[in-house]
């Protein structure tokens, strides 16, 4: 059940152990959490191609995807209250009226109740976690990385050479 989830946290804890610099690290850890909490749509795509384009660590932005994506669960009733507290609200139907009109907004989505909450929430939540995550790899560096070390976790992925890669493709067939 948590296979897929698996391989993503793997890479994290290989980001954690590389020279890769903390914020790197920890906003694409931060997108990544956009990601797993938001429905997958349109504007994951665009998400998706910050990670591409802003110098931030990929693998964390996985990691942090497959973690808030199960977070999410549990977060969804929330998020579609919100979403639906705020749709209906009397004080903001000119609004949502008014942006509706707009083809592109519409393409969005924020007229559905769970989509316009979990983007507020994702928004919100956005900046802490980057700097929750922040805070989190100095430790991570210094206690688990050595014992990962310890185990040969992380060694196996520094033989990267091409030796190292024709002996893989070799044991492959």
């Amino acid at each position: 059940m948590f296979g897929p989830f698996l391989g993503p946290v793997a890479k994290l804890l290989k980001a954690i152990a590389s020279e890769a610099g903390p914020w790197q690290i920890a906003w694409g850890f931060a997108l990544g959490m956009l990601l797993g909490v938001t429905p997958f749509w349109i504007h994951s795509f665009v998400i998706l191609l910050l990670l591409m384009v802003l110098r931030v660590n990929f693998a964390s932005a996985m990691a942090g995807w497959a973690l808030f994506g199960i977070l999410s669960l549990g977060l969804d009733h929330g998020s579609h209250a919100l979403g639906e507290w705020w749709l209906t609200h009397p004080g903001w139907q000119d609004t949502w009226t008014a942006l509706y009109q707009s083809r592109a907004l519409q393409l969005l989505h924020f007229h559905h109740t769970l989509m316009l909450g979990s983007w507020v929430i994702g928004l919100l939540l956005l900046v802490p976690v980057a700097f929750g995550a922040k805070a989190a790899i100095p430790p991570l560096r210094l206690h688990v990385v050595p014992i990962l070390q310890k185990y040969h976790l992380l060694r196996a992925n520094k033989a990267n050479t091409l030796y190292g890669r024709f002996v893989n493709v070799w044991r492959g067939f």
